[in-house]
């Protein structure tokens, strides 16, 4: 009996271990998910930012696109909605629970000839019950339909949140540009203002310059250093959150502008056609009204009768026998009882 003991031991736990696994998460797998949609729009397949290296702007849009935080909010929505789809798609399955429970008795007794012995009895007991819906007014169906319409909105609210977070990493890029170009420009020109009030100075000591022109020249050269220091900050700040955006360390990296702008433009009238047409937003506001509409054919469903099947069943399996230290007295004799029930309800809601 210790062997059939420990058998039934390990499948309980083969058993466990594999509901386990079934129910774990793969988060990588998860996460790739949203990123395909992103990569549809992928904007370069250099390899991993080194830091230090030089940014091109191309290079900061694609960080941005691989690891901008918003971005992973919006996709885990995404995938939420993916999630809610599969969940719809199960009410149309059949649900089956079997619990089995296993029990084992032994009693020791001791005959008046001194000869002790012991009875023992197992018994197996596989319960089981299964539902499966037949009709329930059409809700699953507007159900299914709902969130296919979910799925369409929450790609395109991904979708247009990577044109807004593509959109202001290119524009903190060049406001960072201009700023580090500025500070050059105005360093530059800080040196010339002090050599000139050095200069003014020295000719107003020679008395061939009037204090008001050492006044002026002074004035010029605390403008110029005012200008530099909004500069640098502009930079630092900048900086700040290039490096918020792309969520990489590029506060020491050399911004390199390397975009062709292009020669020219399309027509006006063209541009605000194609916007119409593939603004996510837009695209996603229009899906989520017909998800809406959806949601009301599921309210419609519960005036509807619900016919659902139920089967329930019990397996159960009995042993017993007697047995001495030395022998077997009387062999175990199996019996086996099984009983199954179909149900058919019908319900009307409403």
């Amino acid at each position: 009996m210790g062997l059939r003991r420990r058998a039934i031991s390990f499948l309980l736990i083969a058993v466990v271990a594999t509901v386990a696994a079934g129910c774990a998460v793969d988060q990588a797998k998860e996460v790739e998910t949203y990123h395909k949609v992103l990569r549809a729009n992928l904007l370069s397949n250099d390899p991993g930012f080194v830091p230090g290296e030089p940014l091109t702007l191309r290079a900061a849009l694609d960080l941005a696109n691989r690891q901008n935080e918003r971005l992973a909010v919006e996709g885990e929505n995404y995938l939420q909605a993916l999630i809610d789809r599969q969940r719809a798609a199960a009410s149309f399955l059949p649900t089956v629970n079997i619990i089995p429970t296993y029990e084992f008795r032994q009693r020791a007794n001791t005959g008046s000839n001194g000869n002790s012995s012991s009875a023992q009895t197992t018994t197996l007991d596989v319960p089981a019950h299964g539902d499966i819906n037949l009709f329930n007014g059409f809700s699953d169906v507007a159900r299914m339909k709902r969130d296919a319409r979910t799925i369409e909105q929450r790609k395109n609210l991904l979708l247009d949140m990577q044109e807004q977070v593509l959109l202001e990493t290119a524009r903190v890029y060049y406001d960072t540009l201009r700023a580090e170009r500025s500070v050059e420009v105005l360093t530059s020109s800080l040196s010339v203002q002090d050599a000139r009030v050095r200069d003014i100075i020295g000719r107003q000591q020679a008395g061939v310059a009037r204090p008001l022109d050492v006044a002026q020249t002074e004035a010029q050269a605390s403008a110029t250093r005012v200008l530099l220091i909004n500069a640098q900050n502009d930079v630092l700040n900048g900086r700040t959150v290039l490096v918020y955006l792309t969520a990489a360390p590029v506060s020491e990296s050399p911004l390199v502008d390397q975009f062709d702008a292009p020669a020219s433009l399309p027509p006006l009238a063209e541009m605000q056609a194609t916007a119409m047409e593939s603004r996510r937003d837009l695209l996603a506001a229009e899906q989520a009204t017909l998800a809406a509409r959806q949601q009301v054919e599921v309210a419609f469903g519960q005036y509807y009768p619900s016919v659902s099947l139920s089967g329930s069943g019990t397996n159960r399996g009995k042993d017993g026998g007697i047995f001495t230290r030395a022998n077997l007295l009387r062999p175990p004799k199996p019996t086996t009882t099984a009983k199954f029930l179909l149900r058919c309800e019908m319900n009307g809601n409403g």
